[in-house]
């Protein structure tokens, strides 16, 4: 098999994603619908300061009204706290705006990287922009990207300015 080889269920449902498990040593096949199915498991419809005071074991950075909030995804096993959550919102152009957020540590450091990379500081705040639509930066101790489809650099800078720490 190479790269370009596509793998299919029983049922003839092209694999979309493997996941391998260390501790058992298997691997996991999903299909289209079986990563929808799990999505929906870790979306939220409830009001984003509810999500921040019972899902999450930090304090999120948030978007005002004046952006339409549509939905959260918080990363953890029923019953437990997140140190993970990506926030979706809609400007009044329909135009989608994701905040994904993590508690800032060594078990969330990432490498980001894309198109057109530059490093900019807004208001003291080293951030690197990338691919024309995406913030990458750190701040109140966590770790943040903020992705804005569609919209140009002055545009994502206001989405920036807009953001303020839950408490």
């Amino acid at each position: 098999m190479n790269q370009n080889t596509r793998l299919y269920d029983k049922d003839g449902n092209e694999i979309k994603s493997i996941a391998y498990d260390e501790g058992s040593k298997k691997y996991s096949f999903y299909t289209e619908k079986d990563l929808e199915e799990e999505e929906k498991k870790y979306t939220f419809y409830d009001d984003q300061e509810k999500i921040a005071d019972e899902k999450l074991n930090f304090k999120p950075l948030l978007l005002p009204e004046k952006y339409n909030y549509q939905n959260a995804r918080v990363y953890s096993e029923a019953g437990e706290k997140s140190d993970y959550a990506h926030f979706t919102y809609k400007d009044s152009k329909n135009r989608e705006i994701i905040l994904f957020e993590s508690v800032s540590s060594k078990e969330a450091a990432y490498e980001t990287g894309g198109s057109d990379v530059k490093e900019i500081n807004i208001d003291g705040v080293d951030i690197i922009f990338h691919d024309g639509d995406t913030f990458e930066f750190e701040r109140d101790g966590l770790l943040i990207t903020l992705l804005c489809r569609n919209m140009t650099y002055e545009e994502i800078k206001e989405v920036y300015k807009d953001i303020y720490l839950y408490k």
